[in-house]
């Protein structure tokens, strides 16, 4: 079995064996979908506000750009207060944005 990292994985965790035929648990089953299993996880993670992390964080929409989970996987990091990297084609302040616009929706409902 060949092992890789999921770049949708946090950094903290280490790499688990990937099988494309594996049966994760439900809340993490997407992963084995995900179009960034290819792809180191540092391109998700860039560190600092310059112009190498506006680059890297542009490559990494990229990679989200294709993935057929994308959507379920930014859900997931919405779900999970993933507060760095680019998750499901967006960055953390990206992220931090729509969490504070569908705050102001609710309460705009109430």
């Amino acid at each position: 079995m060949k092992t890789e990292q999921c770049a949708a994985q946090p950094r903290q965790h280490r790499a688990e064996p990937h099988n494309s035929g594996s049966r994760r648990s439900g809340s993490v089953a997407w992963r084995d979908d995900a179009a960034c299993l290819d792809v180191g996880p540092e391109l998700f993670f860039p560190i600092g506000t310059a112009y190498p992390a506006v680059q890297q964080i542009a490559e990494a929409k990229v990679v989200c750009g294709r993935c057929p989970v994308a959507e379920t996987c930014l859900e997931w990091a919405t779900d999970s207060h993933q507060d760095n990297g680019v998750w499901g084609g967006m960055s953390s302040d990206e992220r931090r944005t729509l969490k504070r616009r569908k705050a102001r929706a609710s309460r705009a409902v109430v």
